[in-house]
Order: C-alpha cells, then sequence, then structure tokens
C-alpha cells in the first residue's frame, strides 16, 4: 500500500502528526509511507523510520516542478491530507496528485477529495493531535480514544552535540529546560519577567537553569544571562538540537510553542505559558504525564497578566510533586 499525506505549515503540527504514522504503520507494516512537508517542518520526521520518502515543498519554481512531476507520474494507493480546513495549496495538489483514494476536507461546492473531512466545528473540543487521525478511520484504523503523545527521533549529530554541551555543565545537576522564545511577541514573557522568576529559581541550587531561544532572541537571552551569569545559555544550532536538550531535561518551561510538544514526545514533566484563550488550550495543551500551565487572564491574547509570582508558586509545586515521585 503506498500512502501520500501532507502537512506544510507550523512546526508543532507536524509534530502532533507523529502518531499518525505510527497509526499506519501498526495496522499496515508493509505499507510505504510518503510525506509532503514545508522547508520549516521537514526536520521533524527527518530520522522517522515509519516514512518512506520526503518531498520538501520549498515554493522554488525547480523543486515545485519536480515535485509536481513526480505526483503525476506515480500513482498512489491514497492521498491524505488531515487538515479540517480550506487551504489553497491543499486543494491544488489534490487536483494534481493520482491516487485510487483522497481523502481531506472540500471547502463548499468543491469535490477536489473523494472523502471529505469534516470541518473544524464539529471536532472543536478534540485536541488537534485527534484531528489529525479523524482519515484514518477510512484506513479502517482503530483510533485511541485519548490523544497519542507525539513520537520524536533524535538526530545522531544532534545527540552528541548536546551531550558535549551537558560536560560543560555543573555534573550530577539535572537540567531545567527554560525556553523564551515563541513564534508571536505576544506569546512570549518579557525578559524582565523572566529575570524577575529565575532570581528566585535560581536560590534552587540543586539544577542546572539552561536557557533556550531563537537565533533572532538572542540579545534577549545575552540580557537575562548578564543580570543573572548562573543561567546557562544553549545556541542550538537547528531544532533537532533543541529536541536532543529537551530529552536530557528534568523538567521543560516554556510559552505555548512547539517545545510543548518536544515536552511530550519524551514524557518530560513541563510548566507551559498561555494566554487567556481557551479555546486553543483545549486543541493544543500539553499531553506529558505532569504538566501545569499558567492561564493569562481570561480573553486576553496575550501573556503580559502572568506575574512572576504565580510561576514561582507554580514551580515550587512541581518540584514537589517531581520529588514525591
Amino acid at each position: 500500500m503506498k500512502i501520500l499525506t501532507i502537512l506544510l505549515g507550523r512546526i508543532g503540527d507536524m509534530i502532533l502528526l507523529t502518531p499518525f504514522f505510527e497509526l499506519i504503520k501498526k495496522k499496515y507494516p508493509e505499507s510505504q509511507i510518503e510525506v509532503i512537508a514545508s522547508r520549516h517542518n521537514y526536520i521533524i520526521l527527518k530520522n522517522n523510520p515509519n516514512i518512506s520518502k520526503i518531498h520538501i515543498y520549498d515554493k522554488k519554481i525547480l523543486h515545485t516542478l519536480q515535485l509536481l512531476s513526480y505526483l503525476r507520474l506515480n500513482q498512489f494507493d491514497y492521498y491524505i491530507d488531515p487538515k479540517d480546513h480550506f487551504s489553497h495549496e491543499s486543494a491544488i495538489f489534490a487536483k494534481i496528485v493520482r491516487a485510487k483514494t483522497k481523502i481531506g476536507y472540500n471547502k463548499p461546492n468543491s469535490q477536489n477529495f473523494d472523502v471529505a473531512i469534516e470541518d473544524i466545528s464539529k471536532h472543536s473540543k478534540l485536541h488537534f493531535v485527534q484531528r489529525l487521525w479523524l482519515p484514518l478511520e477510512n484506513l479502517e484504523i482503530s483510533l485511541p480514544e485519548q490523544p497519542m503523545k507525539p513520537i520524536l527521533f533524535e538526530d545522531v549529530n544532534s545527540s552528541k552535540y548536546v551531550e558535549e554541551y551537558i560536560l560543560k555543565l555543573e555534573q550530577s545537576k539535572p537540567i531545567i529546560c527554560c525556553n523564551i522564545s515563541a513564534s508571536k511577541e505576544n506569546k512570549m514573557l518579557t525578559t524582565a519577567k523572566w529575570i524577575e522568576f529565575l532570581k528566585e529559581f535560581i536560590k534552587e541550587s540543586d539544577f542546572n537553569y539552561v536557557l533556550t531561544f531563537e537565533p533572532k532572541h538572542k540579545i534577549l537571552a545575552d540580557e537575562i544571562k548578564h543580570s543573572l551569569p548562573k543561567i546557562q545559555l544553549f545556541s542550538s544550532r537547528n531544532l533537532m538540537d533543541v529536541i536532543s536538550l529537551v530529552k536530557q531535561s528534568y523538567l521543560v518551561i516554556t510559552p505555548d510553542t512547539s517545545l510543548v510538544h518536544i515536552a511530550a514526545a519524551f514524557n518530560k514533566p513541563i510548566i507551559a505559558f498561555h494566554s487567556g484563550i481557551m479555546e486553543t488550550y483545549v486543541w493544543f495543551r500539553p499531553l506529558s504525564d505532569v504538566n501545569s500551565t499558567i492561564f493569562a487572564e481570561e480573553g486576553v491574547d496575550d501573556l503580559s497578566s502572568i506575574d512572576a509570582k504565580r510561576i514561582l508558586d507554580e514551580f515550587n509545586k512541581m518540584l514537589i510533586i517531581l520529588q514525591k515521585e
């Protein structure tokens, strides 16, 4: 059985799609799964043994023509676009791909897909990972009642990079990974707020406090390091480095971003910061067994109302829970 699926866009969405491939392989061990991914999220699948081939859609003319040619020359049993909302790119690919059965979202008065996925309003209470599974019912795959954790595979080079980094830290002290970055500024805490509560955190001297950040936020990380010299900075070369660091961490503290789902893949305890928009929390809530979310004021789409005392209180509660375990 040859299956082609597509998911362009956010890294977090691709992380949450990973159980999708596991479910297919358990039901059809001999299946060949190919994926069309974006240049931003393909790295998540790079080491996934369930994937036969990854096609990177980077919108460059030559690469796009090569991809379209491949899709026209090859026949698939299933073409699956798991999104439950309309996408122009999805509609175009659906017309081009040759497959016996095409599963995806049809906008009104459109029949790009043979089997239509219901729109988001029908599944607004489901975790996003469960919504991504829904097309698999058409492959006679029984879906778990509860959302599965993401399934990530380390990169060997990144694993070695992190091992060498850890050797420079205080040995025998667990790592608390603090991520300051998020996709949008309104999803981030201010530098001043990080400094305020981390100053209290580092009084707990039994840990290595490691700060992760996107390259564009290096100046913010340097500001925190300047105020709190005991904080360690982790300069990642790519997302796979961050994945390896999270795997080695004792606790992850982060805004609502892809690190929430990376932590879940390794079942790492997590404290997450979330806006006051509860709808998105339902869709993307943490899946780690031990997790806590600190919310902004209800209805507020930023983190400005989260104060340092609440974070410190939650941190202390989390340490008590982890010590009991």
